[in-house]
This record gives structure tokens, sequence and C-alpha cells, in this order.
């Protein structure tokens, strides 16, 4: 079991937006305090964020916006806890476009292939990212 974080350790829910001049969200993503136990006998990462999600307006997609968002929003991670080291991790459909998605921005794969509810029909994988400290 996973120890509870206490509230003075959470890191606040943030979400990035791009926008259109008209003021359309076109695409979005959101960072969620977590905790996530070292898969290689670590222990619990302390300041760690799960990307809950990323999308992108259908007629926007293929125009780089998502990369682009994402890594502004690390960048601004970065600099909020700048003396800490900060992994983020999240959970990936497993296909193909989504594999090639993520691991273009720098995220591994840490998990196998597994079913991440029993209400979500498609299968997942658990990936990671370190931040690390904001110079």
């Amino acid at each position: 079991a996973l120890p509870a974080l206490r509230e003075d350790d959470l890191i606040p829910p943030r979400h990035f937006g791009a926008f259109t001049k008209s003021g359309e969200c076109v695409c979005c993503c959101t960072y969620l305090a977590s905790a996530l136990v070292g898969h290689s006998g670590e222990g619990v990462f302390e300041h760690v964020l799960q990307l809950r999600g990323v999308s992108t307006a259908e007629k926007f997609e293929r125009q780089l916006l998502a990369s682009t968002l994402l890594k502004f929003a690390e960048e601004v991670l970065r600099h909020e806890n700048r003396d800490l080291p900060v992994v983020t991790w999240t959970k990936a459909y497993d296909r193909r476009e989504a594999m090639i998605f993520f691991e273009s921005q720098g995220w591994k794969k840490v998990t196998s292939v597994y079913s991440a509810t029993t209400e979500v029909a498609e299968p997942h994988l658990k990936m990671e990212k370190q931040l690390g400290i904001h110079a």
C-alpha cells in the first residue's frame, strides 16, 4: 500500500491549454499530484505528478500542439518545483501512435501492458519521465 500523502505535500493540480485567437481551447493537458512506488526498489518518489491526460481537437491534430504544450507544461512544472526532483508518469494507451508520441517526448515504458480498469477495455501501460531539477 502507498503511504498517504499529506495535503501540504501535494502539488496542486495543473491544467494547461492551447487556445485560438478567438479563445477556443484546441489542446489541453492536466497534471495531478500522485504517489509512485519506485520500480527498482527505490521506495516512493516524492513530488510525483501524473499526466492525467492530453488531448487535441481533431481538426488541430498533427500540428505539434500537444508536444509543444507538454514541453511548456514541463518547463513550468520544473520552475515551480525548482528545488525538487520531479517524476512524471502516465497511463498511456497501448496504441502504436500513442507510444511513438510519448517516446518522442522522452517518456520511458516502465510496465507491461495491462487493463487500466474494468470500465476501460483498451490496454494501457505505465510510462515515466524524469523532469529533473530546474537550473
